[in-house]
């Protein structure tokens, strides 16, 4: 999910207006941050649900749009190349004490061309 502003870097009309792309990114991409970071905190106070100490997982799913762009979607493409670079960015686990360590896990979800079983159609929409 998310927004687009529909706009080129360049476009007849001149540049891309800087607070659309400022709008799509807040949206996109730091609503997303907002979501995982306060999950994540809430989180952490959890009951390990298994021997590994897990105490949750945050799936962000992002878009093909982050990996290969979408013609006139400039901000939409780099919002979602910033949500499927979050749970990459992940803060290192302090190994000395067992609280400290929250074990949440991330998962990015999406941002490649899936064969279906839908007439061998893909997530970008074309057939193979």
């Amino acid at each position: 999910a998310g927004i687009g502003a529909g706009a080129k870097v360049i476009g007849r009309k001149g540049p891309h207006p800087v607070e659309s792309f400022e709008r799509v990114v807040g949206v996109n991409l730091l609503g997303t941050f907002h979501v995982v970071r306060l999950a994540a905190w809430a989180m952490r106070d959890l009951e390990p649900l298994g021997p590994d100490g897990e105490r949750g997982v945050l799936i962000m799913t992002a878009s093909i749009a982050a990996t290969a762009g979408v013609a006139g979607g400039v901000a939409y493409s780099a919002s979602k190349g910033g949500v499927r670079a979050l749970p990459r960015l992940r803060r290192p686990r302090s190994t000395s004490s067992p609280r400290r360590r929250a074990a949440i896990r991330t998962v990015g979800a999406g941002g490649s061309a899936t064969r279906t079983r839908c007439g061998g159609a893909t997530a970008t929409g074309r057939g193979s």
